[in-house]
């Protein structure tokens, strides 16, 4: 396996760059924010010693041989700073065995199980792109009923597989020149060739297969793809919730409202750090989860698993001052697992359980799921009213609610994340500049050393968080930058983060990060505007029923009193007949119910035209939110 270059954690010392992790052997907890010197005979051998060890990984089939140079590498995806964390905000214990570690075990962010979507929301009978770490793919359901999921290039020119067609014999077709695969990559077809062309049984007709797995009602996929993925595949399991069986049913017990999938405008970095987040709630969630000046307040997190390469860390907020909640579990589970668990004091439990899938720098895919946990002995009870009432609620309808309770965060993380990438690119643009000595060709420095993106000396500490809340904040930017590599690790070639987007109604999108993607949204929205037609349409008669009545009874009014006052001279229609005809009806029970058609029909209409607005763009201003 290669190493992805990530030196953006480093020490000057002879004029090289040495990693972060190079420092501990220094003895010293804070080598690699000092810079120690290193003998130049030691420095080679530790650089080749650790560039396995301590550098973000890819796998070889997305490198090529050129592509392999550590600099290259380095100024393609310069790793994103972690902030240096306040002294005591981890203590001794939290910083688990890798301090007592020279070289600790790096993640490895392509040899993972990733959630892309919920299967009752992916549409069987077409393509869907997606993009995974950099990776354009494409996901499809083949003739035996699997998900499948190839790299999103025919072989033959490179063309989308996601503008194909999922034929009727289950085989994938690019549209460009009817090239056909089935479910393992193989290709079937090749229209312009013979039929014994040797061509189709060749390995380069063959689409890039990543493998796929069906599990807790999710379609999970591989970081990697290629032949050799199948096998490191296999010996991994995905980290799905205990409350969620297999199959995606819930456990006894158990009921789950159902998983929602949402692209999010931010990097996975960023989600992370507001999903272990627990202060922010009250405040950002503001008249949702909690009140801004009625519910901060100091509290202490305890660390019940410090972090560690494969079982990332669970923090606990004991005693909580609610009447209904005991206690509180935040949980993070690498690659994209963040598990929080309430504990109510009646012994039930509220799980939510948020998957953050990396898109690419500046976009995650979130997929989450509501649990609730029956108190033990519940069952002989019977099912709560609470339990009860959730599993009533439409799914589609919790998925168009979403982005009320989701924009609270979104209108400030989009731009944090570009705010946070903006200083780290201004901090290594500082770094790069020579110094003197360097410039002059002094051995005391070598500026040619350190390429774009690959920062000579450790970035700043832009964060300040002194309070004991973000302790949970704290241990994630310890795991990311102990085992993770400091960032996320995407293919070569991924695009770089894109600048801020101002224009609300990209920002604030759904229907191009949910709704056109959910069959379950799509099937709801037919029916909303189905029955909006239906209630305008017999709003609509109501009303007209209505105007009919009150002019045949002006006529008979009219009539009678001029029949009255036959020789009179008196002639027509006044205005007092209309106002009499018109409440004469609506105090009868034939008006009184056509007045209640209409106006139920107007609120279908206008509640229809809101649901629908939801699943198209949700605007949010925290000013405006009182």
């Amino acid at each position: 396996m290669q190493a992805s270059g990530s030196w953006g954690r480093s020490c000057v010392t002879q004029g090289q760059r040495v990693p972060a992790c190079v420092g501990r052997l220094s003895g010293r907890r804070d080598a690699h924010k000092c810079g120690f010197t290193l003998a130049p005979h030691h420095i080679n051998p530790l650089r080749e010693a650790t560039l396995t060890l301590c550098s973000r990984t890819v796998p070889e089939s997305l490198l090529s041989r050129e592509e392999g140079n550590t600099s290259e590498r380095s100024a393609q995806d310069g790793a994103r700073f972690v902030p240096a964390l306040p002294d005591g905000l981890l203590s001794r214990e939290d910083g688990d065995d890798s301090e007592r570690e020279s070289y600790p075990r790096q993640f490895n962010w392509f040899q993972q199980w990733y959630p892309v979507a919920a299967l009752d929301a992916l549409d069987p009978t077409r393509p869907h792109a997606f993009t995974l770490l950099g990776q354009d793919l494409v996901l499809w359901r083949d003739g035996t009923g699997s998900w499948r999921a190839f790299k999103d290039a025919c072989p033959h020119r490179l063309a989308p597989l996601s503008e194909g067609r999922i034929e009727k014999d289950g085989t994938l077709m690019c549209a460009y020149h009817a090239w056909r695969f089935e479910g393992s990559g193989a290709c079937t077809a090749l229209p312009y060739c013979s039929p014994d062309d040797p061509a189709l049984r060749s390995p380069r007709s063959c689409a890039v297969s990543y493998p796929t797995l069906q599990r807790g009602g999710l379609m999970w996929v591989w970081g990697e793809g290629g032949p050799s993925a199948a096998a490191a595949a296999a010996a991994k399991q995905p980290p799905l919730p205990p409350e969620v069986q297999a199959d995606g049913a819930p456990a006894p017990g158990v009921t789950c409202l159902g998983w929602y999938h949402r692209d999010l405008p931010y990097s996975h970095t960023i989600f992370i750090e507001n999903a272990v987040d627990a202060a922010h709630v009250p405040v950002s969630h503001h008249n949702i989860a909690g009140n801004r000046y009625k519910d901060p307040g100091p509290f202490q997190l305890e660390t019940v698993r410090p972090p560690s390469l494969e079982e990332g860390f669970q923090m606990l907020l004991p005693n909580m001052k609610s009447a209904t909640v005991k206690e509180a579990y935040t949980e993070f589970v690498p690659p994209s697992l963040v598990r929080t668990e309430l504990a109510s004091r009646d012994g039930s439990r509220t799980v939510v359980a948020l998957f953050s899938t990396p898109i690419r720098p500046g976009w995650t895919r979130l997929v989450l799921q509501q649990i609730l946990v029956e108190a033990p002995g519940a069952a002989a009870r019977g099912r709560s009213l609470v339990g009860w009432v959730a599993g009533r609620i439409p799914v589609w309808l919790s998925h168009a609610l979403s982005p009320m309770f989701l924009h609270q965060d979104l209108v400030f993380l989009h731009y944090q994340d570009r705010e946070v990438n903006r200083q780290q690119q201004q901090q290594q643009q500082q770094q790069q500049q020579p110094t003197p000595a360097a410039a002059a060709g002094s051995p005391g420095g070598n500026g040619a050393e350190s390429g774009s993106g690959a920062p000579s000396a450790p970035l700043l500490n832009k964060y300040y968080m002194p309070g004991q809340a973000d302790r949970a904040v704290a241990a994630w930017y310890k795991w990311l930058s102990t085992f993770g590599g400091g960032d996320v690790s995407y293919a070569p070639g991924t695009p770089p983060l894109a600048p801020p987007e101002r224009d609300p109604s990209k920002l604030f999108d759904v229907w191009n990060t949910h709704t056109r993607h959910c069959t379950i949204c799509l099937t709801a929205l037919k029916r909303i505007r189905a029955a909006r037609a239906v209630a305008a349409a017999v709003g609509l008669a109501a009303a007209a029923l209505a105007f009919g009545a009150v002019v045949a009874r002006t006529a008979a009014v009219s009539s009678a009193a001029a029949a009255a006052a036959a020789g009179s001279g008196t002639t027509g229609v006044s205005l007092s007949d209309v106002l009499q005809s018109a409440s004469e009806l609506l105090l009868s029970w034939e008006g009184l119910s056509t007045v209640a058609v209409v106006v139920v029909a107007a609120m279908v209409v206008r509640l229809g035209s809101e649901l629908e607005q939801l699943m198209h763009t949700y605007h949010f201003s925290h000013t405006d939110n009182d």
